[in-house]
Parts: C-alpha cells; structure tokens; sequence
C-alpha cells in the first residue's frame, strides 16, 4: 500500500496535506529514497514503533486530489465505470477466496479474468478519445449527459 500511495503522489494525483489542509512537501532526505523506501545513503532504519510521547508529535496527513487525479479519476468514470466502483475486486477477492478453499480452480479464474481484462482493455482504447478533453488545457464539455466524479462519489 505505501508504495501504491507513494506513487500517486509521485505522479501528482494528489498531493499530501496536514490536518489544516496545507500542502506537505517532502523534505530532501525522503526525496533521495529509492522505490523501495530505503534511504539511498542507508544512515538510519526507520521503526514503526513509536513510544506516546513519540504519537503526540506525529504530523496528521490526508490525500487531496489534483486536477489531474480528479481528470484520470473521471475518464476511469466515463469510459468504464466498472473500473472505479468496487464490484470488480470485490468479485476478485471472492474468487481467490474459493481458490483458497478449493472450490474452484485456479487455472479456470486466471483464464476468466485474464479474458476479461484483456476485453475491458479493448473497450476502454476504443473509447478513449472520448475523454482527452480532460486532459488538454482548455477542457471541453460535450453536450452529453454524464455523471460527474463527484456525483458518483456522492452514491
């Protein structure tokens, strides 16, 4: 998960605020470390320990979405709804769930899903000049009758 988040915020789609919503930029130390979060200069371990004088003095911090996170989360929305909501993994988890138990076999949900993502990956390119507007400088709204990011989140 810290290197999923870790991403996102490398990539800009969103950035990281304290609990008064101003904007944390990474001090020079946390920028040299490399994907897999190890200092490049290997001073010191970070533990995640922490004793309750140590939790007073953790900074609180949320994720905001930018421009562009809000557009791709958008263009996710418009092309394939599928691919934002959670009925895919939930379907997913389930399936590895009777993978575990043994009711069903592995090869059979790899094949499935791999034609499955394989066929939302074909629809997704054929639709996807559908939303470059969102990301051109001048955005341009289509006449048509779509369902905005936020109402979604609203459901």
């Amino acid at each position: 998960m810290a290197g999923h988040c870790e991403t996102i915020v490398r990539r800009k789609y969103v950035k990281v605020c304290d609990e008064n919503g101003d904007e944390i930029i990474e001090d020079e130390k946390k920028a040299n470390q490399n994907r897999s979060g190890r200092s490049k200069n290997s001073e010191t371990k970070q533990s995640f320990h922490h004793s309750d004088n140590e939790r007073s003095n953790i900074q609180l911090r949320h994720m905001v979405p930018t421009s562009l996170g809000m557009n791709f989360a958008e263009a996710f929305l418009l092309l394939n709804p599928s691919l934002v909501e959670s009925k895919l993994r939930a379907s997913m988890e389930l399936q590895i769930a009777s993978i575990a138990n043994g009711s069903i076999d592995s090869y059979k949900v790899l094949s499935d899903n791999i034609t499955l993502f394989r066929n939302l990956y074909y629809e997704f390119q054929l639709k996807l000049h559908r939303v470059l507007h969102l990301f051109t400088h001048e955005k341009k709204r289509n006449d048509c009758q779509t369902l905005s990011l936020m109402d979604f989140l609203k459901k």
